[in-house]
């Protein structure tokens, strides 16, 4: 029989606006996407838009489940193997996005994702969103 894990599960957004992708510079200082942790009982959908609305102050749908990744970020989740990213394409349903002050979020093309500094995974997802083949 397999060993068996549990992860936590941080559910993120791909929100385009103006055909630019939103995205927040993190504490590592690595652009990642706006999001939120899975709490108990929440569905990821809920959950990504909950994390989307208080990041970015907009209402989204969750449209599409683009990708999943196991990511180490932080020694504290290595003990449970990392943290389980969960991708959506969203669309904005209203209003226009203001982010959160206190955080430096950006809307950046998605040609000009190949210098960022962010995981890899982030770039195939937001590339996959916008119907792009993704890079390696």
């Amino acid at each position: 029989m397999a060993d068996t894990y549990a992860v936590p599960v941080s559910c993120k957004g791909i929100v385009f606006e103006d055909k630019q992708v939103w995205l927040r510079l993190n504490e590592r200082s690595e652009w990642e996407l706006p999001g939120g942790r899975l709490t108990s009982g929440e569905q990821p959908e809920a959950c990504v838009v909950r994390g989307v609305r208080d990041e970015l102050g907009v209402e989204v749908e969750a449209k599409q489940a683009i990708a999943t990744h196991v990511h180490k970020v932080l020694s504290s989740f290595d003990e449970a193997g990392g943290v389980l990213v969960a991708m959506y394409r969203c669309d904005i349903v209203e209003g226009t996005a203001s982010p959160t002050p206190g955080g430096e979020f950006r809307k950046f093309e998605v040609a000009d994702l190949g210098d960022l500094p962010m995981p890899v995974f982030y770039k195939q997802a937001i590339r996959l969103a916008a119907g792009k083949k993704p890079k390696p």
